[in-house]
């Protein structure tokens, strides 16, 4: 399945007959919150580098660029 990978739901307090399972549910929201939080701040921290050095260029009709192609090489099992 590619694209949007899977939403995770959040736990509902109270929904779990059990008190240990009631934490640990509890807990594992509090971890997936962190690590939402520490990729959305890698990927912040990611865009402030490449915005850093990025410059945007333009070309009208007519210009010569260079293009460097490369060969596409299949890796796959037998």
């Amino acid at each position: 399945m590619a694209g949007k990978p899977p939403t995770l739901l959040s736990y509902v307090p109270g929904t779990a007959k059990v008190v240990a399972a009631e934490q640990q549910f509890f807990e594992h929201d509090l971890i997936i919150k962190e690590v939402k939080a520490k990729i959305a701040s890698a990927q912040n921290r990611m865009k402030k580098i490449y915005d850093r050095k990025h410059e945007e260029e333009e070309f009208e009709i007519g210009d010569w660029v260079y293009l460097k192609l490369q060969a596409y090489q299949q890796h796959s099992l037998s």
